[in-house]
């Protein structure tokens, strides 16, 4: 009598467990249907914008399976809550990601997103008049800061396809003012940022320069903990009669014509940065059968080949040979060794923002030791 109770109990826990997953199979069928998720997560979206990032960013539509994917349409984001420059928009944002690390990681949300991909990307670089670039600016409160987003270990892959870049400097590198603003875009752009466990991605796009006849492969690294960032790019086929006076804006240097390959190291600015001095540079330009007035002769030169370096922030062996005070060979070797064990310069020779700290350690530079 007593198993024959317990088989009963045992069949109607059975039902009662096998009716609970119906129940909840038809209503999770129900809410997926609806939209009450996406409007949760949009309202959800909106929110974190807005407060934790703290920029002035809008989207039309977000639609997919918010538990595993979503996809955000009609994506904007402007300068600032004040100024409405538009910096960026694109057509469409998915994002592919572990729900159960957003509900157990709230304060590190973006490691749980494992891909990212954007399509029809539109980035707007642009530098005004009094030489100010225009960059998202985060929202200031009376009271408090925006929350700050802490250094993720990432593992996403972040995808963009069929994107574009504006340039647009109307202020330019000459001292003397620029009569009308440079312009120029990078098309048909397509490539990947790859994060592996850090904070570091690694960039590797290829794209297409106006008026250059192939597309160009462009890589280097962005550093979301300081900021820092790295692009490298080789053999960019430049026309000198439109780039020419705006690349190359040293004094003397004028009526250029012909074409130029152009290799090229970009990074931050790492001392002295301000809001118009934001980059360091490593500019390689190398001219076959080129034509151009320079300052060292009256007479235009025709068919010049060679190579011009434009650094700012970099020591190398070509800034130590362009002083005034001849260095030899062995004494360029030296300076730049020591350099690099002292920490001053890095592996690409740029200044490393302990400088200010560390070169009063360096005995290199006296005259005593220049001349061993």
């Amino acid at each position: 009598m007593e198993n024959k109770k317990k088989f009963i109990f045992l069949k109607l826990l059975a039902f009662f467990f096998i009716f609970t997953f119906l129940i909840l199979s038809i209503l999770t069928f129900f809410l997926l249907s609806s939209n009450l998720p996406q409007k949760y997560a949009k309202r959800y979206i909106n929110n974190y914008i807005k407060n934790d990032l703290g920029i002035n960013a809008t989207f039309q539509s977000l639609k997919g399976n918010i538990y595993s994917n979503i996809t955000i349409d009609n994506i904007s984001c402007y300068e600032s809550f004040e100024k409405k420059t538009k910096i960026i928009s694109l057509k469409s944002a998915e994002l592919n990601y572990n729900i159960l690390k957003i509900i157990f990681k709230k304060n590190s949300i973006l490691e749980a997103i494992d891909t990212i991909v954007l399509t029809n990307l539109n980035y707007f670089i642009i530098r005004d008049k009094n030489g100010k670039w225009l960059t998202i600016k985060k929202k200031k409160t009376n009271n408090s800061s925006p929350k700050k987003i802490e250094n993720p270990n990432l593992y996403t892959k972040l995808f963009i396809k069929e994107s574009t870049i504006y340039y647009k400097d109307n202020k330019g590198w000459k001292k003397s003012i620029q009569n009308a603003p440079f312009e120029t875009t990078i098309t048909k752009l397509d490539g990947s940022i790859i994060f592996k466990g850090n904070s570091i991605g690694e960039i590797n796009w290829l794209g297409q320069l106006k008026n250059t006849p192939e597309k160009t492969a462009f890589t280097g690294n962005i550093n979301l903990k300081n900021k820092n960032f790295n692009f490298f790019a080789e053999k960019i086929n430049l026309d000198l009669n439109s780039w020419g006076p705006y690349a190359i804006p040293l004094k003397g240097f004028h009526t250029f014509s012909g074409n130029t390959l152009l290799n090229c190291h970009i990074t931050n600015a790492k001392l002295n940065s301000t809001k118009k001095n934001r980059l360091w540079y490593n500019l390689v330009f190398e001219f076959k059968d080129s034509s151009f007035f320079t300052p060292y002769i009256d007479q235009k030169l025709s068919t010049t080949n060679g190579k011009l370096h434009i650094t700012k922030g970099y020591i190398n062996n070509n800034l130590l040979s362009s002083l005034k005070r001849p260095f030899s060979k062995s004494n360029k070797k030296r300076i730049i060794k020591t350099l690099k064990e002292t920490n001053i310069i890095d592996d690409n020779f740029i200044l490393n923002p302990k400088i200010n700290k560390e070169k009063n350690k360096l005995t290199i530079f006296n005259k005593e030791s220049l001349n061993k």
